[in-house]
Formats: C-alpha cells, sequence, structure tokens
C-alpha cells in the first residue's frame, strides 16, 4: 500500500510515519488476501465437485458403512469446515476490530471493506452447496445404487438359472425358483467377479461359493432338470422322450405307450366318452410305436 504526496501532505504525516504505516499494514493486507483468495477457491472446488466419490478424497472423511450419501456429504462437510469456519470468525472478527477502530485514510477503510466481502464468499458457497444437497442429488444417487443392485441380481441368477423339463409345470418351477433365489439372498450377498456370480456367505465374508454350484446342489431344482420319468414294465425307469413327429413324449424302451397316449389326450381334453377319443388314440398310439421301434 502506498500514499500519494498529497495525502502525506494533506496528513501530514512525516516520512518515518509513512514508513511507520505503510510496513505495518501493506504485507499483512497481502497476506490476508492471498490467504482469503486460496481458501475460497479451494473451498469453491470441493463444493463444485459434488460428487460422493470425491467427498473422501477432498475431506478425508471415510464414508461409514450403510450410511446414506446425503448424510455423508453433510457430516464430511462439517468435519471439513469446522476448524477452518472458526479461523475465518477469529480473523473476522479482528478485521472488524481494525476497521471500527481506524480513524485514517477513508480509501484504506473501504480496501478493508471490499476485502470483507471476499471474507464472506465461503459463507456463500457453504450455502450453494447446502442448496444442492436439497436438490435430491444425494436420493438420486441412491436411487442408481439401488437399481444397480437389482441389475446385478437379475443378471447373476439369470446367468445360472437351469433349463426346466418340459414336463414340468411352469408354475411350479417359477416357485421353487423364486423359492431358491429368496433362501440364497438370506444366507449370501451375490457379486459377480469377472464374469461369474460369486455367493459370498453373510456371516463370513472368506467363505464363497459359486452360484451355479448352489443351483447345482438343489434337489427341487434338479428333479425339475430331470422331469417326468416312467417306470417300465420290468419295474426300471425308464425316461420319456421326444419323437420327431409325435405331438408327446413317449417311453424310449418298452415303456407304457398306452398311459402315455392316455395322457395326451387328457392334455388336450379330449376324454374316454368323447366319440373321437377311439380314433384318436389308435392313430396317436401307432404314430408313436412307429416312431418308438424306428428309434429303438
Amino acid at each position: 500500500m502506498e500514499f500519494t504526496p498529497e495525502f502525506i501532505t494533506e496528513q501530514g504525516f512525516t516520512p518515518e510515519q509513512v514508513t511507520a504505516i505503510t510496513g505495518q499494514y501493506t504485507p499483512h493486507i497481502a497476506e490476508l488476501k492471498k490467504g482469503w483468495d486460496g481458501t475460497a477457491n479451494e473451498q469453491a472446488e470441493g463444493i463444485l465437485t459434488g460428487a460422493a466419490k470425491k467427498i473422501t478424497e477432498i475431506t478425508k472423511v471415510d464414508r461409514e458403512q450403510g450410511e446414506k450419501v446425503g448424510d455423508f456429504i453433510h457430516r464430511a462437510w462439517g468435519v471439513h469446515s469446522k476448524d477452518g469456519q472458526a479461523a475465518l470468525e477469529t480473523a473476522t472478527q479482528g478485521y472488524n476490530d481494525k476497521v471500527k477502530n481506524f480513524k485514517g485514510d477513508e480509501s484504506l477503510r473501504t480496501e478493508f471493506e471490499g476485502l470483507g466481502i471476499k471474507y464472506s464468499d465461503l459463507q456463500k458457497r457453504e450455502a450453494e452447496f447446502n442448496t444442492l444437497l436439497d436438490s435430491g442429488v444425494s436420493d438420486a444417487h441412491e436411487k442408481l445404487l439401488v437399481e444397480h443392485e437389482v441389475m446385478k441380481l437379475n443378471t447373476a441368477f439369470s446367468n445360472v438359472k437351469p433349463v426346466f423339463s418340459q414336463d414340468s409345470n411352469k408354475w411350479e418351477s417359477q416357485s421353487k425358483w423364486d423359492a431358491f433365489k429368496a433362501e440364497v439372498l438370506t444366507k449370501y450377498t451375490i457379486e459377480i467377479v469377472e464374469g461369474e456370480a460369486l455367493a459370498i456367505d453373510k456371516e463370513n465374508k472368506y467363505t464363497t461359493v459359486k452360484l451355479k454350484e448352489l443351483v447345482d446342489k438343489d434337489s427341487a431344482l434338479t428333479e425339475l432338470v430331470k422331469g417326468r420319468q416312467q417306470a417300465a414294465l420290468d419295474g426300471k425307469t425308464t425316461d420319456l422322450k421326444d419323437v420327431e413327429g409325435v405331438p408327446f413324449k413317449v417311453p424310449a424302451i418298452d415303456g407304457d405307450l398306452t398311459q402315455a397316449v392316455q395322457e395326451y389326450l387328457a392334455s388336450i381334453n379330449v376324454g374316454k366318452l368323447d366319440s373321437t377319443y377311439t380314433k384318436l388314440f389308435a392313430e396317436n398310439f401307432n404314430m408313436a410305436r412307429a416312431a418308438q421301434q424306428k428309434t429303438a
């Protein structure tokens, strides 16, 4: 800060007084300006990022497990700004005292008041930060996290869902599959690592198993995959198989073809008292028998 020759003459300052005044206040004002500008820029940069993943880096405050983003940002900001706010209030009080008690140059007083405006910049940016929080950005972030979790689970289970037998009842299959998923999610947390779904034990995070292995070990799902089987005349189990041209599954070897045809006619609502029953039974029986002998 420098005084003009006219100002020095008007005030009647001696050279020693001019030196004393400028030597005392000029470095102090320059240092205050530097500190205020630096603090405002630093805080503004932290506020404008607004992203939860940057908060820890800026504030050095870790997010607690399960803590909502909005609550975390409020807490981190409070911890981060507490010491700085206290220092700011102390400096502001000192500035107010100097302005109040200073009786010298009016232009210098005006300059001090201008610096006071810069003091309030940090408080304005804090208000902008709170406005950002109130705009719902944290709620939107939480919604995205939930949607991501749902998508991850759907992908994990879809990738390991077995192909159920055509003989299985659609509603029964879906019910058992839903029950399996509910039981797994009660005991495990699902994560996808390198494209493979892993089930992590909730009680011991070091215990993991492939989700596919849990599917393969579930007896209810295994039965649905195997499908319906039929006992042959010799007492052995005979698998039912698809035969080209036959609209129902037939025993692979010496099965009860009569029962298979009867069940098929029942499935298409043709009862034994129906006038077409005898004709349809004979047609399907002969067709299935021929196909069975051809593939035997």
